[in-house]
């Protein structure tokens, strides 16, 4: 894990920033000039709106409203955010504002304010650093928001997939379970699991699989390595899909990040020990059929 004076420059790099306020050379400074007008002539589109404008844009009032309700109820346990007139709160509504500008199509999805949270903070605040710092994230898992939920779907195919060859037996009591699928998943893969863990232990788990070590998607065997921690406790209670929602809902701050890491590796060794090139291939190249899995 990243001593915390690093995390503002090595969040750049991970999430495709190629500058930084804390340091910058010389051959750089008119790219972040660049950015910096960039996010500025982004915001400026909803920012100058005037109030009668407003008024006849049905669509900027409902993101607005959509923004503002979450902004108010995001991490206000943490001090960062605690007092209502906390102008943390204030970047934070306008960065995830800003863009829907900057992607209009994509706009504005409940959970992409849980993922600004935590970058504001490791940016100390800097609001344009914020805002390229989740342009980048959202470079590598917008897909997670898309409306069809295509790349959450995928993501749990794969998961799917992998569990199949490498714990056959549990793979089995989900799918008579109608729980192959995985949807009880589906919160810790949108987020990045950070409902699930402190804050310092997201920052890690981040910094684990946004390093691309071991594969670029090692971010599904943190979740296999979360599932199959307590496989054995749902199947001898023999949990169905409902129980087993329940249940890991319940795991949110129980949960030993270092160990679960730990077993992540493992898990991923273990694939790429028991499964051949061509199911590895299936795996990366998953796609789910029309909205759903089969």
């Amino acid at each position: 894990s990243l001593f915390n004076e690093c995390r503002n420059t090595m969040y750049s790099s991970f999430t495709n920033l190629k500058w930084s306020t804390y340091k910058i050379s010389e051959l750089l400074a008119n790219e972040l000039l660049f950015s910096r007008a960039q996010y500025y002539s982004y915001k400026r589109q909803w920012s100058t709106v005037t109030p009668e404008q407003e008024a006849n844009w049905s669509e900027l009032r409902q993101r607005k409203h959509n923004i503002d309700k979450d902004v108010v109820r995001t991490d206000r346990n943490w001090a960062y955010y605690k007092e209502h007139s906390s102008p943390n709160l204030r970047i934070l509504n306008d960065v995830l504002l800003t863009y829907t500008f900057y992607d209009y199509d994509l706009g504005y999805v409940q959970g992409m304010n849980d993922l600004v949270s935590i970058l504001l903070i490791v940016m100390d605040s800097n609001e344009v650093e914020t805002f390229w710092c989740f342009k980048g994230l959202m470079d590598r898992i917008g897909d997670n928001f898309e409306k069809n939920q295509t790349g959450m779907h995928r993501q749990l195919g794969q998961i799917s997939l992998i569990l199949k060859y490498i714990d056959y037996e549990f793979w089995v009591y989900l799918k008579k379970h109608n729980s192959s699928e995985l949807f009880f998943c589906f919160r810790w893969l949108l987020i990045l699991f950070k409902r699930e863990f402190p804050l310092l232990d997201v920052l890690r788990i981040w910094e684990t699989i946004w390093c691309d070590f071991f594969c670029t998607y090692h971010h599904l065997f943190l979740t296999i390595a979360m599932v199959l921690r307590y496989r054995d406790r749902i199947m001898n209670e023999e949990m169905e899909f409902d129980d087993i929602l329940k249940f890991v809902n319940e795991l949110s701050m129980q949960m030993n990040a270092a160990e679960l890491l730990s077993d992540a590796e493992y898990w991923f060794h273990v694939y790429c020990h028991v499964c051949s090139a061509d199911v590895r291939k299936a795996v990366e190249d998953f796609k789910p059929e029309k909205l759903g899995l089969t």
